[in-house]
């Protein structure tokens, strides 16, 4: 069995990672100049839903988590956004009120 210098075998596990990578990597790169408007703007979303799944880890879910998990924040980030709609106008009053 031969072995490699060390510049050869980072050369060879640098090649197979790259090889794997390409392989196992969803194809979302692919030149906007070939594309249309919709599958434009369809390859940014799913670029953007892989984001999102790799940024939170939902990637290595089940489905019926991922589910149970973005209803969660589906329902908190509403209620935030409700809650901000009805107190807002009641603070920017009082806080005219104590300004003037």
């Amino acid at each position: 069995m031969t072995t490699l210098r060390p510049n050869h075998r980072h050369q060879a596990i640098y090649f197979w990672a790259k090889t794997i990578f390409a392989y196992f990597r969803p194809n979302l790169y692919i030149a906007a100049s070939h594309l249309t408007m919709f599958a434009t703007a369809k390859k940014y979303v799913s670029l953007k839903v892989y984001q999102y799944e790799l940024t939170t880890s939902l990637y290595m879910l089940e489905p019926w988590e991922k589910t149970l998990f973005n209803s969660i924040i589906i329902v908190g980030v509403s209620l935030c956004a409700l809650s901000a709609y009805h107190y807002t106008p009641a603070l920017v009053s009082k806080v005219t009120e104590l300004v003037v």
